[in-house]
């Protein structure tokens, strides 16, 4: 999605009902963005995204050259590169509706999980099971993919919470009767 000069618009697109959808249901939501990666991480995660967004790049151009308008938007899905600008917009929609942001010093899933244990949130919501290593107490998963984007399917694959101390005690009674 993009507007008539040709910017981008989709990340707004995106947060803007999602996030009317959270409020009206009343739930209150911070969302948090993430500062600086860990030095290894951005020596090898990022640069392993890079490279593949850059074959997504080539594969989206060459299904446009052979007319796959599906094939190219599946591929320029997996090419997107979110924007310091993107950012800014999101920060500044979430501003204007009234919805609090958290600028973490590093991986955003560490300061969230801080926050629940902090007793300031109920819980993370992410798709990044990493929430559970920095000790989210709770955890949601599938909240925003209540379409089944990530899975590439019409088929809705519902939100569901995961509670750290009840997953290390089934994990624990698993190994026992190993």
């Amino acid at each position: 999605l993009a507007n008539a000069e040709g910017d981008a618009t989709s990340h707004i697109a995106g947060f803007l009902p999602r996030t009317a959808r959270i409020l009206e249901a009343g739930a209150r939501p911070v969302y948090g963005f993430d500062g600086a990666p860990p030095e290894l991480k951005a020596r090898h995660t990022l640069g392993a995204r890079a490279a593949r967004k850059a074959d997504a790049d080539a594969e989206s151009a060459a299904a446009l050259d052979e007319g796959d308008a599906r094939g190219a938007y599946k591929a320029a899905g997996r090419s997107t590169r979110v924007t310091r600008r993107h950012v800014a917009d999101v920060k500044r929609l979430l501003e204007l509706m009234g919805v609090p942001t958290l600028d973490a010093p590093g991986e955003a899933e560490a300061s969230c999980a801080a926050l629940v244990a902090a007793d300031k949130a109920y819980a993370v919501v992410t798709e990044d099971m990493d929430a559970l290593t920095f000790g989210a107490a709770r955890m949601v998963k599938n909240l925003f993919d209540t379409e089944g984007a990530r899975a590439q399917s019409k088929e809705r694959r519902p939100a569901y919470e995961i509670e750290l101390g009840r997953a290390l005690a089934e994990l624990g009674a698993a190994r026992a009767r190993a």
